[in-house]
This record gives C-alpha cells, sequence and structure tokens, in this order.
C-alpha cells in the first residue's frame, strides 16, 4: 500500500456517503480508493468513471456501475448523486472550472464534493525544495498544484460552499511516516482533503 494513502482513506471513509456516490477517476492507484468507497459505504448505488479501459477492467467485479467517459463530459444525469468523490485528479487540469461544473451540475442541491490532491506546502516538499532546490509536480501527467486558499477560491468561485479543507497529516519520517493532527503540521501532510456542498 502506498505510504500516504492511509491518511486519504480515513478522509473519505468519514465524508463521501449518501445513497447515489460517484467516483471520478476511479481507476487511479490500481482502484484503491475506490474499492475502499464500495467496501465501507452503504450507498445503494456506486458508480466509477474513468477514461483509462484498461485500468477500469481491472474494477469489475468490485459492486458498482464502472463508465467509460471524460471527467469533463459526465454521460449522467442533472441533480443525480448525492455525493461525487475525486482523488488525485484535478491537479491532471490545466484548468478544473469545466470538470467541477460537470460534478456541480451532476449534484443533488446539498450534494457534497470530496476531494484530494497533492499538497504544495507538505513537509517532505518543503524540505526537499530548501535544502536540495528539487521543485516538482511529481506525476508528470501533474499540471498544477494548488494551496488550501486556490483551492478554496476555486470552488467557492463555481457555487460550492466550504465545509472543511486540511490536509491528511501524513509526515514522512526516518522512512516511516507519522500522523500529527495538530498545527502548524496539520496542514503539512502529504495531501490536501477538502469538502463542500453545492448550495444552489
Amino acid at each position: 500500500m502506498n505510504k500516504f494513502r492511509k491518511g486519504r482513506s480515513i478522509f473519505v471513509r468519514k465524508h463521501v456517503r449518501g445513497k447515489r456516490i460517484l467516483d471520478i477517476g476511479c481507476a487511479g492507484s490500481n482502484g484503491f480508493m475506490h474499492k475502499n468507497i464500495v467496501d465501507n459505504n452503504r450507498a445503494s448505488q456506486v458508480i466509477g468513471l474513468d477514461n483509462n479501459l484498461r485500468d477500469l477492467v481491472k474494477l469489475k467485479g468490485n459492486r458498482s456501475e464502472l463508465i467509460l467517459a471524460s471527467a469533463e463530459f459526465l454521460p449522467l444525469q442533472d441533480a443525480s448523486f448525492d455525493c461525487v468523490y475525486m482523488g488525485e485528479l484535478i491537479e491532471h487540469f490545466q484548468s478544473a472550472e469545466k470538470l467541477l461544473r460537470e460534478v456541480k451540475r451532476v449534484l443533488k442541491i446539498n450534494g457534497e464534493i470530496c476531494l484530494d490532491s497533492p499538497n504544495v506546502y507538505s513537509l517532505e516538499r518543503i524540505l526537499r525544495f530548501v535544502f536540495r532546490g528539487e521543485d516538482s509536480l511529481g506525476d508528470q501527467d501533474h499540471k498544477i498544484f494548488y494551496t488550501p486558499a486556490s483551492l478554496s477560491k476555486l470552488l467557492q468561485s463555481i457555487g460550492f460552499q466550504m465545509i472543511e479543507i486540511t490536509s491528511d497529516g501524513k509526515i514522512p519520517f526516518a522512512r516511516k511516516e507519522l500522523t500529527i493532527s495538530f498545527p502548524p503540521f496539520k496542514w503539512l501532510g502529504s495531501h490536501l482533503c477538502l469538502l463542500a456542498k453545492k448550495v444552489c
């Protein structure tokens, strides 16, 4: 298991809930988070959507409906989901406005979006930059990293109301990881984790 998945999993188990759940980008990381959602939720329907057919096929048999489609053109009805989850996805788009407008469209009023994304302010990234001058977006397909402020502002500009934004609190130390939930380390984890709701 990737050493940082545990912290994201805790946030997802706490906040991804409802009768109908949509997991956009469900095949990433071998479908680890998608399986987590399916196994730890009493939703009547979980739909996984991804644009990678090869990885999507690997998720068959997980008690969820799988759809091959683009995240920017969701083949789904308006106001049809209680919750949408996007794990490590938003950073793959140069501009995420179209993606988020589609998420808003398929969410019911007061429906929630839960997402996580690499944290530009992670302690590991800060130390690598300060001591080695290393600055990287990580995965070659990453286009942009967000700060808590820029991510909050983006969602609010689309019409979401922020509920919670934090980091997963995972700090690598001596080839292990620590989970630290108090300031200032609370904000220095590997991923930002966000929850917001559609209010109109």
